[in-house]
């Protein structure tokens, strides 16, 4: 009989490639960073990146040279010359961002003695320093003027969140900064620590951009995958890829893209639902049309005994007959312990 029940078919064959035929699996690697820009490091036009043009790649964080200033493009699998980030006149700052100034050094004059110069959050702006006045002056938008007189500090409002209103001893205002030489003074809100994203330095070695939360700098993820020496890529060793255990598939890392090699190789290059054997299908087909395939291998017969593979060795006058063994078909009297065959393919007592 054929195929006894030690076959199994393992499930439906598909074919599987070696392991060099790497299936990129496409992903993306970084994502913009929120806010505006601002002060953190001296500024700068943005510069443009190499030469570009030769490096093989898949996606664009092959590119990535490290620079958050240039913008970096894969094309036609090769890696395009870095582009600047930001259009003139903004400059580039060290967070990447693209704003009018980076430091408070960014801003130009306004030409009042008394005000300095400040870079909030990208944008300059021209705070009153009263330090630079008279006794008896304060710092306004056109320069020093006379103190106001006053009799109580309610005499003294100036709307800016960011100084104290009081009436001094001589009942003149005096309006002194309530920020600390480390605070900035936010419009509309007052002194903080950060007016905007770009007041806070980030961690470029861990793929970090600084956020401003409610006046306190913080530290957020710039990338939505992996982030490899500073640099956004969807993976940076294997065990960052997803294999497909269904395709007999593991996950590779190739220059920070995904992609599949078959975990099938060698005597059991094929992928039966999930594993790797000789064969999947029941029959001759998956074993070259000669031998059987059984429980994944390719035999040249399935489970015991008797078996229609096995037919050719058999020998009925000598009471022999072919049987299946360990997967191979080998001769077996078919008389019992004491018997003898007479030679007519009976088995009579000896």
């Amino acid at each position: 009989m054929l195929l006894g029940a030690g076959a199994l078919a393992i499930g439906a064959c598909q074919a599987v490639t070696g392991l060099d035929d790497l299936e990129v699996v496409q992903g993306d690697g970084a994502v913009g960073q929120s806010g505006t820009a601002g002060s953190g490091g001296s500024g700068g036009s943005s510069g443009v990146g190499g030469s570009g043009g030769s490096v093989e790649c898949k996606a664009d964080t092959d590119c990535d040279e490290g620079n958050p200033c240039t913008i970096e493009k894969c094309a036609s699998g090769k890696c395009q010359p870095a582009t600047p980030k930001c259009a003139s006149p903004q400059k580039c700052c060290p967070t990447g961002e693209c704003a009018a100034c980076c430091t408070d050094a960014d801003c130009p004059d306004d030409g009042v003695d008394c005000t300095k110069a400040q870079c909030t959050d990208g944008t300059c702006t021209h705070q009153p320093d009263n330090t630079k006045c008279g006794m008896t002056e304060l710092c306004t938008s056109t320069g020093c003027k006379a103190r106001p007189q006053c009799s109580t500090n309610s005499d003294c409002e100036d709307n800016n969140p960011c100084t104290n209103n009081t009436c001094g001893t001589d009942n003149r205002c005096d309006f002194p900064s309530s920020c600390t030489q480390d605070q900035k003074c936010c419009t509309g809100i007052g002194c903080r620590t950060c007016c905007g994203d770009a007041d806070c330095p980030g961690e470029p070695a861990t793929c970090k951009a600084g956020v401003c939360n409610n006046g306190t700098c913080g530290l957020q993820s710039s990338c939505t995958q992996s982030c490899c020496s500073g640099q956004c890529k969807q993976c940076c060793a294997d065990g960052d890829c997803p294999g497909d255990p269904a395709s007999c598939k593991r996950g590779v890392c190739s220059n920070g893209s995904c992609g599949q090699v078959s975990t099938c190789s060698g005597a059991t290059s094929m992928c039966c639902g999930g594993t790797c054997a000789e064969c999947c299908a029941a029959g001759t087909a998956d074993c070259g049309g000669t031998k059987h395939c059984c429980s994944g291998k390719c035999q040249e017969c399935c489970g015991t005994g008797a078996q229609t593979p096995c037919d050719g060795l058999d020998d009925p006058p000598s009471c022999i007959a072919g049987v299946c063994s360990g997967g191979a078909c080998v001769k077996q009297t078919v008389c019992q312990s004491g018997e003898c065959c007479d030679g007519s393919g009976n088995c009579v007592s000896c």
